[in-house]
């Protein structure tokens, strides 16, 4: 097997809000021609080419965000993709054809549904949130970053899950904007039929999950929720804008005391680089997982220039290592960038960024 295999354009299927039908949620697709309005059978043949360039040993560039931590020596979706179907590996060979065309259905479903959000997150995009939707929408005249806007037919997610509902779903997982935002995912799950065969997961940031919502969660196989959370205190209100921190922190105790299989994702930006140990220590008794910012590259940890790395080698876990494999040089454009792209939400929000690191 290639050094560059990965199970996801056989087994997986993902989306993002437009409606584009990927393999993964770290896939970043050059064609507009896979959407979940195609046919199954149409989405799955139009990744062909991208099956058989990991079967040859290729890094496709679609697949970029895979290969930027594995160089960082964090593990990617590709490391965890190959880890789950280890055992489907001859299957996976068996089905497929020169061209790079399979047989296999997938079972394994990532949803990103909409931008729907209560959050406007500081290294967000309004793509993915709709309150940065709206911000950027109530202020054009302000020099924003070219941001990729929301554009897409909003009934394609109720298609998407109508085709999804009939196949043998083994995982489904719900990422956002927030999944709880969205009450068509909470329809949809109360719908299935068999919920004990299927293996639940969300990433969430963890306000808006209602204590009812767990007798729902009991009926399916197993359950697991990743809480998104950037910096503590202050910091979390800073760059998880509206949240409060002690709004999320009961929350968060709620969550932990109902769910089992529960950890914690931490995207570490220029806004939280410093705030990293508080972050460790703060969930030393819950699943931790940081990784270092891809895109925006203005918003990377080390844009500001004045850091060093020597403050996390003191740091006792395992992802600072790519967190410290994440250093830059100092880029005056990038830097530039960042710090126009702050003074405009500082000045909306009525914050300032030299409050929280003088």
């Amino acid at each position: 097997m290639s050094d560059t295999f990965c199970p996801a354009p056989w087994l997986a299927a993902s989306s993002i809000t437009n409606g584009t039908y990927r393999p993964c949620c770290c896939y970043n697709p050059s064609k507009k021609d896979t959407h979940w309005d195609n046919s199954l059978e149409e989405n799955i043949k139009g990744l062909s080419h991208i099956r058989k360039a990991l079967l040859a040993g290729k890094k496709p560039k679609e697949c970029s965000r895979c290969w930027y931590l594995e160089k960082l020596g964090k593990s990617s979706i590709r490391n965890s993709m190959v880890e789950m179907f280890l055992d489907r590996t001859d299957e996976i060979l068996n089905s497929t054809d020169s061209k790079g065309n399979t047989t296999l259905v997938p079972e394994y479903f990532d949803m990103k549904l909409s931008n729907l959000c209560n959050l406007g997150c500081r290294m967000c995009a309004p793509n993915i949130s709709s309150v940065l939707e709206m911000e950027i929408q109530k202020n054009p005249n302000e020099p924003w970053e070219k941001f990729e806007m929301p554009n897409y037919n909003k009934s394609w997610d109720t298609r998407a899950l109508e085709k999804i509902k009939n196949l043998d779903i083994k995982l489904l997982k719900f990422t956002g904007g927030e999944p709880f935002s969205n009450p068509l995912i909470i329809e949809f799950l109360e719908s299935l039929n068999n919920k004990h065969e299927i293996e639940l997961s969300f990433i969430t940031n963890g306000l808006l999950v209602k204590d009812s919502y767990y007798k729902l969660f009991d009926k399916f196989k197993n359950i697991t929720m990743s809480v998104s959370c950037d910096g503590i205190g202050e910091v979390y209100e800073y760059i998880r804008w509206p949240g409060k921190w002690d709004k999320f922190n009961n929350r968060f105790n709620k969550i932990k005391s109902n769910i089992e299989n529960l950890n914690v994702v931490s995207i570490i930006s220029v806004y939280n680089i410093r705030d990293v140990p508080n972050i460790v220590n703060y969930f030393k008794d819950t699943t931790l997982y940081m990784t270092p910012l891809h895109t925006p590259e203005y918003l990377h940890p080390w844009v500001e220039g004045i850091l060093t790395t020597d403050f996390l080698k003191d740091v006792d876990h395992e992802d600072v290592k790519s967190l410290i494999n994440s250093y830059k040089d100092f880029n005056i454009a990038l830097f530039k960038r960042f710090k126009k792209q702050t003074t405009i939400q500082d000045k909306l929000r009525n914050q300032k960024w030299s409050n929280y690191y003088a």
